[in-house]
């Protein structure tokens, strides 16, 4: 969830009209599949706590993305501060937004956790204006504007019906996740670091896969792997493709 960002990154990185074509394309592909990786977390989250999930689709994920770099590409090993860079990226992009966000789709629905994350290119917006003196055009605006209501309107809507329990939690969790990504997102957009963008993923989510399997053993909301549904393993395996 939240893949957009990525290639985002390596639109930043691009400079011939080719590149950025290929690299618009390729963002318009993953923006498509991204919004059924939402509907496919629910499925996976149904058996199987979200942490837990989260965990093993990062690790299976970042280990394949590892494994092409360093056996097939031969990149080296990032340096001392980008590996500080890479750990903090880690905790921001994969802890606080995936695996979150992960976690809150077994309280709410599925769309409306991807209502929630689909609001982070105006939280980035947001941060912008009130930390970093950006000035947005009119367009800009009312694209925020239509954007809060929308939420807003769904929020209100569903006040007035009969919500599971953990619905308040599963909202906040979205938020949290949401706004985490922005913030990640736009340390992502002044990267100093020259590093691959996908072998970057790879590290952080290896990384953020050991620490939110902490979390999770520590607060005992996982269960043994021979225990988990061939559904929520199904889910996982569409996930990490």
């Amino acid at each position: 969830m939240f893949a957009p960002a990525t290639i985002q990154a390596v639109l930043n990185q691009t400079t011939t009209p080719q590149q950025q074509r290929l690299a618009y394309g390729a963002l318009a592909i993953t923006s498509t599949i991204w919004g059924s990786t939402w509907v496919v977390s629910k499925l996976g989250v149904q058996h199987t706590h979200g942490l837990q999930v989260s965990f093993i689709r990062q690790f299976i994920a970042g280990s394949i993305f590892l494994l092409y770099f360093l056996v097939f590409k031969k990149e080296k090993l990032p340096k001392k501060q980008q590996f500080a860079w890479l750990f903090m990226m880690s905790v921001i992009m994969f802890v606080f937004a995936n695996a979150i966000s992960t976690w809150s789709i077994q309280y709410i629905p599925s769309g409306l956790g991807a209502l929630i994350g689909a609001l982070y290119p105006l939280s980035v917006a947001i941060i912008q204006m009130l930390f970093l003196k950006y000035k947005p055009s009119w367009l800009t605006m009312v694209g925020l504007l239509l954007g809060f209501a929308g939420v807003g309107f769904v929020l209100y809507e569903n006040a007035f019906h009969q919500q599971p329990k953990g619905y308040v939690l599963g909202v906040l969790l979205a938020l949290f996740a949401m706004l985490s990504w922005s913030v990640g997102t736009i340390f992502l957009s002044r990267n100093k670091f020259q590093i691959n963008p996908y072998y970057a993923t790879g590290w952080q989510m290896v990384m953020s896969s050991v620490m939110v399997a902490c979390i999770a053993y520590g607060t005992g909301v996982t269960q043994p792997f021979n225990s988990i549904a061939v559904n929520t393993w199904w889910a996982i395996a569409y996930l990490v493709t």
